[in-house]
């Protein structure tokens, strides 16, 4: 111990070294912790979307979590042989998500990518229908607004308001 004291006295600046090293490569100065049944995948040869261009790289998947940080070891490496990787798709404003239809609707949103709803008006009625089915890691996930103000005479307001402002 005395020659490790000794040594650290002798290279003032290896702490400060040893700790900026921690601060630049943060994911390598801490275990690898892998939840039980939940695989380490390494994804080669795709070109993922960055918001404007398709960028080669690989990425990884932790404990359910994308990663652009190598990963120590991997249970599985998937190659996508140069395939286009684009985040999923969200739509913000609809009112389509309905008890009588939400199979079909689940299924056609899925098959294009869309994982992300947006309903800005529903009554809870129906909201209360479908909750057994969304929101799901195998469906879609949706958020609700649960109302909508109304005019006296009946008329949806926010129209009535666009109308107005016109």
């Amino acid at each position: 111990m005395k020659q490790w004291i000794a040594f650290l006295r002798s290279r003032p600046a290896l702490p400060f070294v040893i700790l900026f090293l921690i601060l630049l490569y943060p994911d390598r100065a801490r275990p690898q912790i892998t939840e039980p049944g939940n695989p380490v995948l390494e994804f080669t040869n795709g070109r993922w979307f960055d918001g404007n261009v398709f960028r080669e790289k690989t990425v990884y998947v932790v404990n359910g979590l994308i990663s652009f940080h190598s990963a120590r070891h991997f249970d599985r490496v998937i190659d996508l042989s140069g395939g286009f990787v684009v985040p999923p798709f969200g739509e913000a404003h609809n009112h389509n998500v309905e008890p009588n239809k939400i199979d079909a609707l689940i299924e056609r949103y899925l098959q294009h990518g869309i994982f992300y709803i947006k309903n800005p008006n529903n009554l809870p009625n129906g909201r209360n229908q479908v909750l057994s089915k969304i929101n799901r890691s195998n469906s879609i996930d949706v958020t609700f607004s649960s109302a909508t103000l109304r005019a006296d005479s009946g008329q949806n307001l926010t129209a009535m308001v666009h109308s107005i402002m016109r």
